[in-house]
C-alpha cells in the first residue's frame, strides 16, 4: 500500500479508489485507479449480462469446481486455485483441467477468441489476458461520463434483418429534432 499511494503527489494528490471486480465477474482482480472521473469510489454494482460465477463461462462439458477464482495474472500457475496450488477448477470428463483461454475471455468480459490474433499461442494469449483491465469494470469506471455527453444510438447495420427502423432508431439520426437539442 505504501507504494500505491506514493502515486499521489503524482496525480495531483488523488486518492486511488480500490476496484475488486469479483463483484461483477467470477475472478478476483483487486486494481487501484486514479481520475477524476465524478462517481469513480461509488459502488460497483453487476449487471444483468455479467457471468457472475464460473460455471457460466464454461465450455459445454466442463464443470466448474468453484464459482469463484483467485486473480488471474500473466503466470500459468495462477489458473491453479487454493493455498495448495494444485487444485484445478473444472472437471471435465471427471478429470481435473485447467482454464481454457476462450473461458479466460469471457471471464475478463472479452468475446469469445477476442485474443485470437496474429498465431499468438495460449500462453502468450493468457499472459495479454493478464494485463488487462476487466470489461464490466472499465463500464463501471466511464458509466458516470454519459452524463456528461450527448450520445446517439447506433443506427442498424446495412443488409440487417430490420425491414423497418424502430422509433429509438429513426429520432436518432443526426439531423432528428432530439440530437439537435442535446446539441
Amino acid at each position: 500500500m505504501q507504494s500505491v499511494l506514493g502515486f499521489r503527489s503524482i496525480f495531483r494528490f488523488c486518492n486511488p479508489v480500490l476496484v475488486d471486480a469479483i463483484t461483477v465477474s467470477p475472478a478476483h482482480r483487486a486494481r487501484y485507479f486514479w481520475g477524476n472521473i465524478p462517481g469513480m469510489s461509488r459502488p460497483i454494482i453487476a449487471s444483468q449480462n455479467d457471468k457472475l460465477n464460473l460455471q457460466d463461462c464454461l465450455e459445454l462439458g466442463r464443470t466448474a469446481r468453484v464459482t469463484k477464482v483467485r486473480t488471474i495474472t500473466t503466470n500459468p500457475n495462477s489458473l491453479k486455485q487454493k493455498k495448495n496450488e494444485d487444485f484445478l477448477p473444472i472437471l471435465q470428463n471427471g478429470r481435473e483441467d485447467t482454464l481454457w483461454v476462450t473461458e479466460l475471455e469471457r471471464i475478463f468480459g472479452f468475446p469469445k477468441h477476442y485474443t485470437d490474433v496474429r498465431n499468438m499461442n495460449s500462453k502468450q494469449r493468457q499472459k495479454v489476458l493478464g494485463k488487462a483491465w476487466s470489461v464490466p469494470v472499465v463500464r463501471h469506471l466511464l458509466a458516470p461520463l454519459k452524463d456528461y455527453f450527448a450520445c446517439e444510438e447506433l443506427l442498424p447495420v446495412a443488409g440487417s434483418t430490420a425491414s423497418t427502423p424502430s422509433a429509438s432508431t429513426r429520432s436518432s439520426s443526426p439531423s432528428s429534432p432530439d440530437v439537435r437539442q442535446l446539441r
